[in-house]
């Protein structure tokens, strides 16, 4: 995950923004990360990295973290609202002293790069692991081609009805 228009955040009030971020993180993002099994694997300013073991937990877990967000902020002005973008993906991971590593990952920063602020985008391989069990929203984007991956990618993204909680 990572949040949209970090740079004229900081650029315009970084303690304010450095704040707000490090409250988010222990107030909301972490909880909501534990709760559906995942864990931080890192932070750093803008961005998270959560890994979790299965793609229900991750997907219901950003959808948890997106509403609490929008619910949160909804008496503040629209261009001061936090708004995160994530992208989840599913695949063999490498961990090294506490590192992941693995084309999963790249995949993910890749569709975390796609969605629009307050978004959540997911592979196809993702979608495949969800199954017909998920009550969460999706739709197909079709194939997309990401920047420095391979293969062309099948792309979902979370109805952003379902995530307003409509």
């Amino acid at each position: 995950m990572d949040v949209a228009g970090y740079s004229r955040m900081i650029e315009s009030d970084d303690l304010r923004t450095a704040l707000r971020l490090r409250h988010l993180h222990e107030h909301l993002i972490r909880p909501a990360v534990r709760l559906h099994g995942g864990r931080i694997v890192s932070v750093a300013g803008d961005g998270a990295m959560v890994a979790f073991a299965a793609a229900d937990q991750a997907l219901e877990g950003a959808v948890a973290i997106q509403r609490a967000l929008d619910l949160l902020q909804s008496g503040e002005p629209v261009d001061q609202r936090i708004r995160l973008r994530m992208g989840i993906s599913v695949g063999d991971v490498l961990e090294v002293e506490g590192e992941l590593y693995g084309n999963a990952l790249n995949v993910a920063a890749r569709l975390e790069a796609l969605a629009e602020p307050g978004g959540i985008y997911l592979s196809g391989a993702a979608f495949d692991h969800l199954g017909p069990r998920s009550a969460v929203r999706l739709e197909a984007l079709g194939e997309r081609k990401l920047r420095k991956i391979a293969v062309p990618q099948r792309v979902y993204r979370v109805d952003r009805r379902h995530l307003a909680g409509r």
